[in-house]
C-alpha cells in the first residue's frame, strides 16, 4: 500500500477510534448513573429497616397498653362494689385507652414510612433494571474502546513505518544526489587534468615542430652550401612525423575532455530536475531564484514571484487515481511552459505547489500571463485548475519574505473567491 494511502487509512481509523471513545464515555456516564441508583436503593433498604424497627417499637407499646387495659379491667371488676376504686379504674382505663390511641397513631406513622420505603425500593429496582442494560452497554463500550485502542496503535505503527520509509527514501535520494554530484566533480576534475595534459602535449608538439623547422632550414642552408648529409634530412623528417602524431593525440584528448565536460554539465542539470514535471527541484530552484532576484536588483528591480497551487490534487488522486493526479501536475507545467517566456523560472516548491519568477514585469502584467496559463490549462485538462498568489519584489526583501507574501496572496484570493461563491448561493433578501 502506498505511503499516502496508509496515512489516510490511519487518519480514518483515528477518527473512528475517537468516535468509539466518545460512545464509551457516554456508556461510562450511564454506568455512573446506575451506580448512583444502586446507592439510592441501598439507602431505601436502610430506611425500610429503620421503619421496621420503629414498627416493632410501636407494637411493643401497643402490647404494653393492652396489658395495662386488661389490668385496669381486672381492677374494675374487683372494685365493682367500691365506687372510689371503680372511678380510679375508669381513669386508669381512660389513660390506657389514650396510650393505646397514641400507639395506634405511631403504628400508622410507621406504616406510612414503610409504604414510602417500599415505593423507594420499587423505584431503585426499576433504576437497577435500567442500570443492568447500561452495564451491558458499558461492557460493550469497554470492548469497543479496547478494539479502537488496538486499531489506533496499529495505525500509529503503520504511520511510524510510513514515516521511516519516507525518511529512508529521502536519505536514499539524498545519497544518490550526493553520489551524482561527486561523480560530476570527479568528471570535471578528470576533464581539467586532460585539458592540462593536452595543453602540455600541444606545447611539446609546437616545440618539436619549431625544432623540426629549424633543422629543415639548417639542412636547406647546408644543401645550398653543398655540405649537408642524408642523415640530417632523415632526422628532420622523423621530427616532423612525431610532431604530427603529438598534434593528433592532443586533438583527441581535447575532444574527450570536451565530451566529459558536456556529460558533467548534463549530469549536474539532471540532478536538479524534477523527474515527474521536468521543472527545477526545490533545492536547485531556490538557488536559481536567488540569482534572478540578484539580477533584477542589478537592473531595474522589477520581478514578480507567482506562488501556484494545484486545486484539489488530493481529491483527484482519491477519485481518479494517482496517474490522473500526476497528469494534472504535468498539464499545469505544460500550460506554464506554453504561456510563459522560455527564461521564466518554474520551480516545483512542494507536492502540488510551484514557484515562478517573472522578471521585467509588474503585478498586472504577471496576472495577465497567469490568466492565459489558466485558460490554456482548462482547455488541456478540464478537471485540473490552479490558484495563484502574486508578490512584486521589494527593495530589500529576501527570497523567503517574497515567497511568504506570494503564499499569503494566494490564500487571500481563495478566501475571497469562497466568500463570493457563498454570497451568490444565499437567496436575495426581500
Amino acid at each position: 500500500m502506498p505511503i499516502y494511502e496508509r496515512d489516510n487509512a490511519a487518519e480514518e481509523r483515528d477518527s473512528a477510534a475517537d468516535q468509539r471513545d466518545t460512545a464509551a464515555e457516554e456508556r461510562d456516564t450511564a454506568a455512573e448513573r446506575r451506580d448512583s441508583a444502586t446507592e439510592e436503593r441501598d439507602g431505601a433498604a436502610e430506611e425500610r429497616g429503620s421503619a421496621a424497627q420503629r414498627r416493632d417499637s410501636a407494637a411493643d407499646k401497643r402490647d404494653t397498653a393492652a396489658d395495662e387495659r386488661d389490668t385496669a379491667a381486672d381492677e374494675r371488676d374487683t372494685a365493682t362494689d367500691d365506687v372510689e376504686e371503680r372511678d380510679s379504674a375508669i381513669k386508669e382505663r381512660d389513660i390506657a385507652a389514650q396510650k393505646r390511641d397514641t400507639a395506634a397513631d405511631e403504628r400508622d406513622s410507621v406504616a406510612d414510612e414503610r409504604d414510602t420505603a417500599a415505593d423507594e425500593r420499587d423505584t431503585a429496582a426499576n433504576e437497577r433494571d435500567s442500570a443492568t442494560d447500561d452495564e451491558k452497554e458499558r461492557d460493550s463500550a469497554t470492548a469497543d474502546r479496547y478494539r479502537a485502542a488496538q486499531r489506533r496503535d496499529t495505525a500509529a505503527h503503520e504511520r511510524a513505518t510510513a514515516t521511516d520509509e519516507r525518511d529512508t527514501a529521502t536519505e536514499r535520494r539524498d545519497t544518490q544526489a550526493d553520489e551524482r554530484e561527486t561523480a560530476v566533480e570527479e568528471r570535471d576534475t578528470a576533464a581539467d587534468e586532460r585539458d592540462r595534459a593536452t595543453r602540455s602535449r600541444d606545447s611539446a608538439t609546437e616545440e618539436r615542430d619549431h625544432a623540426a623547422h629549424r633543422r629543415d632550414r639548417a639542412a636547406d642552408e647546408r644543401e645550398r652550401a653543398g655540405g649537408v648529409s642524408t642523415s640530417e634530412h632523415e632526422q628532420a623528417a622523423l621530427d616532423r612525423e612525431r610532431a604530427a602524431r603529438d598534434r593528433d593525440e592532443g586533438s583527441l584528448d581535447r575532444e574527450r575532455a570536451a565530451q566529459d565536460r558536456r556529460q558533467a554539465a548534463g549530469d549536474r542539470a539532471q540532478a536538479g530536475v524534477d523527474g515527474l514535471t521536468g521543472t527545477l527541484r526545490r533545492e536547485r530552484g531556490l538557488v536559481d531564484l536567488q540569482r534572478e532576484l540578484d539580477r533584477a536588483r542589478r537592473s531595474d528591480g522589477r520581478l514578480v514571484l507567482a506562488f501556484i497551487d494545484v486545486d484539489g490534487l488530493k481529491a483527484i488522486n482519491d477519485a481518479l487515481g494517482h496517474a490522473a493526479g500526476d497528469q494534472a501536475l504535468r498539464d499545469v507545467v505544460l500550460a506554464l511552459r506554453t504561456e510563459l517566456r522560455s527564461y521564466d523560472l518554474v520551480v516545483r516548491y512542494g507536492g502540488d505547489e510551484f514557484l515562478c519568477a517573472l522578471s521585467d514585469t509588474d503585478i498586472e502584467g504577471a496576472r495577465r500571463r497567469l490568466d492565459e496559463v489558466a485558460r490554456t490549462l482548462a482547455q488541456k485538462n478540464p478537471k485540473a485548475s490552479m490558484s495563484t498568489g502574486l508578490a512584486a519584489l521589494g527593495s530589500s526583501e529576501t527570497l523567503d519574505e517574497l515567497t511568504a507574501r506570494a503564499d499569503a496572496a494566494l490564500y487571500t484570493g481563495r478566501r475571497r473567491a469562497r466568500e463570493r461563491a457563498d454570497s451568490q448561493k444565499r437567496p436575495p433578501t426581500s
